[in-house]
């Protein structure tokens, strides 16, 4: 990950971001903004639609949340003067005269005022958990949710409750939000400001052209877009087109540095590969945690029975295993409790999903989220692992 120091630390750089995220990032411990964060959180807070190429690991989450979070902690600020002025300017003898609300009128919420649409439910996950650590001093004011879990009836009722609570930023994928809008669970239109697409090359890749289609025409038609993505291809185009309005451009070119990933590549026959692999460990070669693409579930657990008779730990990560299953083996990773992780992105039912099972009949874009969603898992900076597809195996 490279670090923009040039630009000084979070609390010396001119970002202007509310006091309480900068503590939250000290908390996180993060002191530089990366590139991308330098370049693109001054852009999106001046209100700028983006369109940001910068690689897996280089911060982008961080880069569209912060300004993402300042926007709606200003918004809050504004509605609590604007609150403040109106109750002080309100007389006893006007508040009486008032006619009095009809029994069960509320005023009603602002509503979701910003989404963030992610390929794959491990990454909807893990978004969810940065929100919520970037929002540590402000949960009072701010309040953030993600639709997890399922599309069987029990899972969508409890998404259905969270959504009754009217959250200030939601994190989904574009098929469960579809989920909702058809179901008329959510309403966009009046209150959205926000919309950001992370890894935008991704969504594209697992089918979900259609199903974002279905979710700008929810939205108003004014607001602010981010598209994130690893890669500007031809397909991003079409995107763009339907999801910003005259965006800056920000292709982020970052120059390897140690630690960054090294590729080599070792042809040989089917019956030593696993010897290889058990003198790569044993000597030394690959050093700390170790993520290995397989192409079959077979090869997965073979793998993994292969390194337990040498007392090398190691977990599985597939299409099969329930969503819990997956999200608990990821943190249990970043956690250090193994140090290898194998994983491969086939299942044993590629026509209907691996949790159809499990879930029962979900839309026809949510199969295709399930088909393509565990694609496999990169290795970010400091040993996180985030699920998405597999560049290379």
């Amino acid at each position: 990950m490279l670090l923009d120091k040039e630009a000084g630390t979070f609390s010396a750089f001119d970002f202007g971001l509310d006091r309480r995220l900068i503590k939250a990032v000290s908390r996180m411990g993060f002191i530089y903004p990366t590139l991308v964060q330098s370049k693109a959180i001054p852009l999106a807070m001046e209100g700028k639609d983006l369109l940001v190429r910068a690689r897996t690991g280089s911060g982008k989450t961080a880069a569209f949340a912060l300004p993402t979070l300042h926007k709606i902690l200003l918004q809050k600020a504004e509605e609590s003067t604007l609150g403040m002025s109106h109750s002080i300017s309100t007389t006893p003898a006007t508040r009486s005269s008032r006619k009095k609300p009809k029994a069960g009128a509320q005023s009603s919420p602002s509503g979701v005022l910003a989404l963030i649409l992610v390929p794959t439910k491990e990454l909807c996950d893990q978004t969810y958990r940065t929100f919520v650590d970037l929002t540590y001093y402000c949960r009072d004011v701010v309040s953030v949710q993600a639709l997890l879990g399922g599309g069987d009836a029990a899972a969508m009722s409890a998404q259905q409750a969270l959504l009754r609570d009217q959250p200030d930023l939601l994190v989904a994928t574009p098929s469960r939000l579809v989920s909702h809008l058809q179901a008329g669970n959510i309403s966009l239109k009046a209150s959205l400001q926000t919309l950001v697409m992370d890894e935008a090359d991704l969504i594209l890749s697992f089918g979900y052209e259609e199903d974002v289609k279905r979710v700008v025409a929810a939205l108003p038609r004014i607001y602010q877009g981010i598209l994130m993505s690893a890669t500007l291809s031809p397909e991003l185009d079409d995107l763009k087109r339907v999801v910003l309005h005259s965006p800056a451009v920000l292709k982020l070119e970052e120059g390897r540095t140690d630690g960054e990933l090294l590729q080599f590549y070792v042809s040989l026959p089917e019956a030593d590969k696993l010897l290889l692999v058990f003198v790569f460990l044993k000597l030394g070669v690959l050093e700390g945690k170790g993520l290995f693409f397989v192409n079959g579930l077979d090869a997965c657990y073979r793998l993994k029975l292969f390194l337990e008779q040498f007392s090398i730990r190691s977990a599985v990560l597939n299409a099969e295993l329930p969503l819990n299953s997956r999200l608990h083996t990821l943190q249990e990773f970043n956690r250090g409790i193994f140090d290898f992780l194998i994983a491969t992105d086939e299942s044993l039912d590629t026509a209907c999903g691996p949790e159809s099972e499990e879930e029962g009949e979900e839309e026809e874009g949510e199969e295709e989220e399930e088909e393509g969603e565990e694609e496999g898992v990169e290795k970010e900076e400091g040993g996180k692992a985030a699920c998405e597809k597999g560049r290379g195996r």
